[in-house]
């Protein structure tokens, strides 16, 4: 797979519900009595589509149910990725608590300190301003306490979370109730963290994803990706880039290569694919990296200048480091499984091992410090010849086996072995080493290497991926070797599964069955790593009507490519190659390539199920580049029909040109049945020759700048509604000589007007002997359907302090858009003198009154009530001893007070045209009023002191 895509991606799909959150589902489907009609229901609906949420065995889900700290604590750490771990000594948490590991992820990632008195309260509710600070924290925003004061209970918002809380709402991601309170104090809830996570998950960075193989980054120079990368395919190649956030080698890489060359990694690497053949970092500089293959160990190469400062290994590796190339620290983390074989090769700086019962190979190179942790018994380590450790600490049970050199081990506990001594040894108190002589003797608990059992085991399947049982493996000695003594002969099981034991070596495996063309598997059988995964894919034999191509070839280069061209019913052209694996007619294939492999050997494998005259041509692409086509050692051979004897056979010849693509036959066909072979066997530079589909004659490709072409579907995309034709034939373009014209959808009547969904082009060649169909497919443009805003309800102002609304947009296909800084959105007031807005949203009050902000975009107006009630002006008559009330809301009451003791005295209303009403003679005294308005109150008026009668 070779293209780039850009995508935000949601990290949902990965984050898993603790169970005491949510149990294991009963009812997974999205629409449940307790979610139906609830304010959530779109986001928790996601969320348990993606199963990122289960439900409780009742079948509810329970929205409104209220989550502990540790919970939270461990949506947010898998939201964000966040595995690194520190001490913690918190007072009330144990070791054995589930979330413990949650809790020292979180302390890790800098947004958990826990409580001034050494408590953290792992199983208490987690309130909305805690919430709050949280995501501010890890999404590192400045606080905005003043956007907080919007809320009605701003009061209660505390200091230490009230920035916070203001920096959310700004943007987006937090929004009060319906009452305009914010509710601090209020636990949240599963539906409140579910819609809080998705609104920052949406928004979060960008991530950059390479899901098929081919390379990318610039040949010169380099190139920044903001954000997060995933690569997901086998093949991938990326070079001179910057990565400012986090890599992903993901699982779906299966057993595939990946290379890095001369890239640069500034967050944190985790490494869950790739195969024996290895992930390669050339040049290369990351920080931290994480290996977590869950099937099947994995093998990483640091060479060139490469330098990585940490690795840690959560499942079986081999780590190699290469010329000047440098992995610093590696941990051999306590989840390595039981059994577990790891091995080095090269420089390290320190080694720590946490897990118990694995067994590790120093086979070159050395290790300046060696730590094994307490607790972590049981193990092996061997040191090969040549392989040296300058300080071991072993604080645990160790075997040490091999003949390589340790300048100074310290043992801190009994029970550990030496095959060869020490240089010098320091014990720990009451600590006895055992130790074997270089001539054979050994201790008796001390394991030796003859105890090895040497081997491996793999599976087999079909091209669609099933197992494939019964087949008969031969295993000879020797890489190609086809014809020797066979050393060993194994059978798979009904799972496809296989396992041998061989001395240490290469070896070639014949697979043997009825129904399947003989092929071969490379099986290694290591002395420091037992291969599980030597896996190889089984070809059947072609139906008596069809033709198959297998392409297989060495170990070197990686990644070798066929390609098929050839007549289509329409009188066009297909190509399938790893690009378009298939080509169809009707739902009916008529040509695929079955298999593509890209991890050294083959088999690769291309099959024609139905002939059509005229010539089809096969040509193999070099796709890793080196080393070239011709010491690729590729083998050719074609099946015709049901037959398990090849009718062709074609080897590439040996060489050292520098041609990437080797044309091998053309096969010619003649009233629906083959008529002959032309043998071709030319190495060419360029793929045009190889496939001889530019022969400007014969070529009835279309291409254009503008709309998308797919060459496989023979689609143009991306047209316009409304297009006049004459602007979308100009915006075409064909090779010299050939000419189209579009049609109605029949691709009869010639089209006027604008083009419409379904048009045809059609092509003529140069030489009018072919023709290709192409289908115009209009780009749909959703349409705004409605507009909202947040905070919801009439927006009030007590002060002149500006407040922002947010718009979010609601289109026809059901998405929901944030354009509250759209270029295409206007805002207006009513009464510019009582609020005014500015184009980013942010309004201003500017007197007490009431107004309408019309929002216009995308042809929807949304009106949104605005109530502005300041805090009353109070005069007064020195003679009457009456009071003069004014700027006040038109309709509003007036309420006066005794300013001494803040008693409600009486209810004055309503205010007059212009924002005034009189208050009859009072007693001496001090007042002051407040105004009220559909449930608003204001501010205290300034203080006013009757002093006149006397």
């Amino acid at each position: 797979m070779k293209f780039l895509s850009r995508a935000i991606i949601l990290v949902l799909c990965v984050i898993m519900i603790m169970p005491s959150f949510a149990l294991g589902a009963t009812n997974t489907s999205s629409t449940t009595s307790d979610m139906k009609g609830h304010w959530a229901e779109k986001e928790m609906a996601k969320w348990i589509d993606k199963g990122a949420v289960s439900g409780y065995s009742d079948g509810t889900y329970r929205p409104d149910h209220s989550i502990s700290r540790a919970e939270f604590f461990t949506l947010v750490n898998r939201s964000f990725n966040y595995t690194q771990e520190v001490p913690v000594t918190f007072k009330d948490l144990s070791a054995t608590h589930w979330a413990s590991i949650e809790v020292a992820r979180a302390k890790a990632a800098g947004y958990v300190a826990g409580y001034e008195d050494g408590t953290i309260h792992p199983d208490m509710q987690i309130s909305r301003e805690e919430a709050a600070v949280v995501l501010r924290t890890i999404l590192k925003l400045n606080e905005d306490a003043d956007r907080a004061s919007s809320f009605k209970d701003a009061v209660r918002l505390a200091a230490w979370s009230k920035g916070s809380i203001g920096v959310l709402a700004a943007n987006g991601y937090l929004a009060g109730y319906e009452d305009g309170t914010f509710k601090p104090d209020n636990s949240m809830t599963r539906a409140e963290v579910i819609v809080l996570l998705d609104r920052v998950l949406t928004k979060k960075v960008a991530t950059t994803t390479f899901d098929q193989k081919g390379t990318f980054g610039p040949e010169t120079g380099s190139t920044a990706i903001k954000g997060n990368v995933v690569i997901s395919a086998p093949g991938v190649t990326l070079k001179n880039t910057i990565i400012e956030g986090d890599l992903l080698l993901a699982e779906s890489i299966g057993e595939g290569d990946v290379f890095l060359k001369n890239v640069t990694v500034k967050g944190a690497t985790t490494v869950n694919g790739g195969g024996s053949h290895s992930i390669h970092f050339e040049d290369s500089m990351l920080l931290t990296v994480i290996v977590n293959k869950v099937d099947g160990s994995i093998r990483i190469v640091a060479e060139g200048s490469t330098s990585v400062q940490q690795i840690t290994l959560q499942s079986s590796a081999l780590l190699e480091a290469r010329g000047t190339g440098t992995i610093a620290d590696v941990i051999l983390s306590s989840l390595l499984p039981s059994s577990a074989e790891v091995s080095l090769a090269g420089q390290f700086n320190t080694l720590s091992v946490q897990a118990t019962s694995i067994r590790v190979n120093l086979s070159e190179g050395s290790i300046q410090q060696l730590t094994v942790a307490q607790g972590a018994a049981n193990s092996t380590l061997q040191v090969g010849a040549g392989a040296s450790i300058a300080q071991l600490i072993l604080n645990a049970a160790t075997s040490i086996t091999g003949s390589g050199t340790i300048d100074h081990a310290t043992v801190n506990t009994n029970g550990s072995t030496f095959e060869r001594t020490p240089t010098s040894v320091t014990n720990g108190d009451g600590v006895t080493a055992g130790s074997s002589s270089n001539s054979g003797g050994s201790s008796d608990d001390s394991p030796t290497v003859s105890d090895r059992v040497y081997g491996f085991e793999g599976r087999i399947v079909d091209v669609n991926n099933q197992p494939v049982s019964g087949m008969t493996i031969y295993f000879r000695r020797g890489l190609g070797n086809t014809d020797g003594e066979v050393a060993a002969t194994a059978i798979t099981d009904s799972n496809g599964h296989y396992s041998v034991r061989l001395s240490p070596g290469i070896y070639f495996g014949q697979l043997s069955k009825e129904g399947f063309i003989t092929t071969y598997l490379v099986g290694v059988s290591a002395e420091n790593v037992y291969n599980r995964s030597e896996n190889e894919t089984a070809i059947r034999v072609a139906a008596a009507n069809e033709v198959r191509v297998v392409l297989t070839w060495g170990e070197r280069p990686f990644d070798l490519d066929s390609h098929l061209v050839g007549p289509t019913p329409n009188g066009t052209t297909f190509h399938t190659w790893y690009g378009g694996r298939t080509y169809t007619v009707s739902g009916i294939v008529y040509d695929d390539l079955d298999h593509d492999d890209v991890t050294s050997y083959g088999p690769e494998t291309t099959t024609i199920r139905r002939l059509v005259d005229g010539s089809y041509r096969f040509y193999v692409h070099n796709y890793s580049g080196t080393p070239s086509m011709q010491m690729s050692g590729a083998h050719i051979e074609v099946f015709v029909g049901s037959t398990i004897v090849p009718a062709k056979t074609y080897d590439i010849a040996a060489g050292t040109g520098t041609e990437r693509y080797w044309t091998v036959f053309e096969l010619n066909v003649l009233n629906g049945s083959i008529d002959s072979f032309t043998d071709i066997n030319h190495l060419y530079a360029n793929e045009n020759d190889a496939q001889r589909l530019e022969n400007a004659l014969h070529n009835t490709t279309i291409t254009s700048t503008v709309y998308g072409i797919n060459q496989n579907s023979f689609e143009i995309s991306g047209v316009a509604a409304n297009t006049p034709v004459l602007s979308f034939k100009s915006r075409l373009t064909v090779s010299q000589g050939a000419s189209f014209e579009v049609y109605e959808s029949n691709g009869i009547t010639p089209r006027a007007g604008v083009v419409l969904n379904g048009d045809k082009v059609i092509v003529t060649s140069a030489d009018g002997q072919l023709k290709r169909t192409y289908t115009v497919v209009l780009t749909t443009i959703p349409t705004v359907t409605s507009l909202t805003y947040s905070p919801v309800g009439p927006i009030a102002f007590y002060t002149t302090a500006p407040s922002g609304v947010t718009v979010f947009a609601n289109y026809s296909n059901g998405t929901v858009t944030d354009v509250t800084y759209s270029s295409g959105i206007t805002y207006n007031s009513s009464n510019t003198n009582i609020v005014s807005i500015g184009q980013n949203g942010v309004m201003t009050a500017a007197a007490s009154g009431t107004t309408v902000v019309s929002v216009v975009y995308g042809g929807v107006t949304k009106e949104i009530p605005v109530i502005v009630i300041f805090a009353p002006t109070l005069t007064s008559s020195s003679a009457a001893n009456t009071l003069q009330a004014s700027g006040l809301i038109v309709g509003a009451e007036v309420r006066l007070y005794n300013a001494t003791t803040d008693a409600f005295i009486t209810t004055y209303y309503p205010a007059m045209q212009g924002g005034t009403i009189s208050i009859p003679a009072q007693a001496n005294g001090n007042y002051y009023i407040t105004q009220t308005f559909q449930g608003l109150v204001s501010q205290k008026s300034n203080p006013i002191t009757l002093s006149s009668i006397q």
